[in-house]
């Protein structure tokens, strides 16, 4: 199992390239960019690093990559050796104010709304004001397409227990500290939302 898991974290690695979620992600930082400042960028759930190229090295910001699971950092340490990355949760170590993005991939529909209102809340708190966080996620599972796409959202389903939500449940649970700013359909499969933080942090 640990063999096939790493040969799939070395494929993604190797498809980087072509991977038309990461100029998306790309896109819209670019877009949204103000100033010349190098930003600081984290990726929480990075897995292996595959977005690290177009989040890091190509907008020429500071990026951190967090990952629960120590497997996939091992990789990501090894192909991006010129970035940090992190092994932690929804608490993570960085100071109050001090990220101008978030970016999470496939990461609230492994969690429990509990785990996800924790983890609004710690958004919040690192993001500066007038930070950004950009959610990309997977459809329901009624408006997925292709195959080989659902079955492995099946297993996932099934193995896992995860649950796929669609756009307007996250925004929902959202909504107290973030307002959305944009949306679109990526690759029919999944969708790419942003949010401005709205409520600035305090420990009050």
């Amino acid at each position: 199992m640990l063999l096939l898991r790493k040969a799939k974290l070395y494929l993604q690695y190797q498809l980087r390239p072509i991977n038309s979620d990461g100029r998306i992600l790309e896109r819209l930082i670019l877009n949204n960019r103000r100033g010349s400042q190098r930003l600081k960028i984290l990726d929480f759930g990075c897995g292996s690093g595959i977005y690290c190229d177009y989040l890091g090295h190509d907008l020429e910001s500071k990026y951190f990559g967090i990952d629960k699971n120590f497997a996939d950092l091992v990789l990501a340490r090894k192909f991006f050796p010129e970035n940090y990355f992190f092994a932690c949760g929804e608490n993570t170590c960085f100071k109050d104010n001090s990220i101008d993005y978030i970016v999470a991939t496939n990461v609230l529909h492994h969690l429990k709304l509990k785990q996800i209102n924790k983890l609004i809340l710690e958004f919040n708190r690192i993001l500066k004001d007038g930070g950004k966080l950009i959610l990309l996620e997977a459809v329901e599972r009624s408006e997925q397409i292709g195959v080989v796409f659902r079955l492995v959202t099946f297993l996932e389903v099934l193995i896992k227990n995860v649950k796929f939500k669609n756009h307007d449940y996250y925004k929902k649970i959202l909504q107290k500290y973030f307002h959305e700013e944009y949306f679109e359909k990526s690759n029919n499969n999944f969708y790419i939302s942003m949010f401005d933080k709205i409520n600035s942090y305090s420990n009050i």
